[in-house]
């Protein structure tokens, strides 16, 4: 390995070694300082002994190497592969110098798992340590662990996600710790927010109905103004453009019609043509005529009328009038 040489020099040895193309290539990606700060670099390198670009070269190949590893299994993981093909010294001081420029996710190592496992690592957990590594998890992933907790804690779990604020980096590294020595994998990361009612919302837009219901109808009883503002989170206005057109067709029977022109006043144009594709002709000349006619109108009004169609969506789905579909749910047909 090269000692003793800065990172920018490092750097501008390295582009001289991949060549003009591929250093004008790395430029288009930089900003303005890093394309100055190595053009410098580079116009003060008078003469490069092949010992020394084969040093770098070596260096940046197993730099590369050393994160593809730990993207896969972990820092643990990393040393241990680089160990067995350079030796415990080499590897070390390759795992050492990533250790100084990258910064992993909390529970990054959780990402690659197969969430059935995870489960059964943390079922037993309380429901703040199960919230606390479910809220920093993509939340696809998430939403299929919430489901497959037992029944009798996921309301809690839910409750304790959308209640929770920054996380001291210590509460972090132990709760990570007790999963290294479940998993055996190791991960160093840096302080994190995470969790509260957008990080809930995210993972019950992606769990079943039945757990949807079960979380809510929990909420409701213990935190009703925590529920409702998680209910008005979990589909909004422009979420419509996702729903198929005999469903907005049976929306637009409970709707007021005098509401949708200022509903629309901020909606994008894919969503305001869904809307016309759903109503009648006459129906379209009519609500575009009012478009185009009306005045200015309060942000706020705007808001409170969209939030309504909102609530009127929400209240038919209740009822079992309408189903909206969860991402990752196939529609069943019979």
């Amino acid at each position: 390995m090269v000692e003793r040489i800065s990172g920018k020099r490092k750097a501008a040895l390295l582009l001289l070694a991949l060549g003009r193309d591929s250093t004008v290539q790395l430029f288009k990606r930089l900003n303005e300082d890093e394309v100055s700060d190595l053009t410098m670099e580079l116009a003060r390198i008078s003469k490069v002994s092949p010992k020394e670009q084969d040093s770098i070269i070596e260096e940046f190949y197993y730099d590369s190497k050393a994160q593809s590893y730990i993207s896969r299994g972990g820092v643990k993981y990393a040393q241990e592969v680089l160990e067995q093909a350079l030796g415990k010294d080499k590897a070390v001081k390759i795992i050492a110098n990533l250790s100084k420029n990258i910064q992993l996710a909390p529970f990054e190592f959780l990402e690659k798992a197969d969430a059935t496992h995870i489960v059964r690592f943390i079922h037993d957990e309380q429901p703040q340590t199960i919230a606390l590594i479910l809220a920093h998890l993509e939340p696809l992933m998430a939403g299929n662990i919430l489901s497959s907790l037992p029944e009798e804690i996921q309301p809690e779990v839910a409750r304790r996600i959308a209640i929770m604020d920054q996380t001291p980096p210590d509460i972090i590294q132990q709760v990570e710790k007790v999963l290294q020595d479940k998993m055996a994998a190791y991960i160093v990361q840096d302080f994190s927010s995470s969790g509260g009612v957008k990080a809930l919302v995210d993972v019950i837009n992606r769990v079943d109905r039945a757990t949807e219901k079960k979380i809510m109808d929990y909420l409701v009883g213990i935190d009703e103004p925590l529920a409702s503002k998680i209910k008005q989170m979990m589909f909004v206005f422009e979420d419509i453009l996702k729903i198929d057109d005999r469903t907005i067709q049976r929306i637009m029977q409970d709707i007021d019609m005098k509401d949708l022109p200022i509903a629309l006043k901020t909606a994008s144009e894919p969503l305001k043509e869904k809307v016309f594709k759903n109503l009648s002709d006459r129906a379209v000349d009519t609500l575009k005529e009012e478009m185009n006619y009306q005045g200015p109108v309060r942000m706020s009004q705007v808001e409170e009328t969209q939030q309504r169609i909102v609530h009127i969506i929400r209240n038919l789905e209740d009822a079992g009038v309408i189903q909206l579909a969860r991402a990752g749910e196939m529609e069943e047909f019979v």
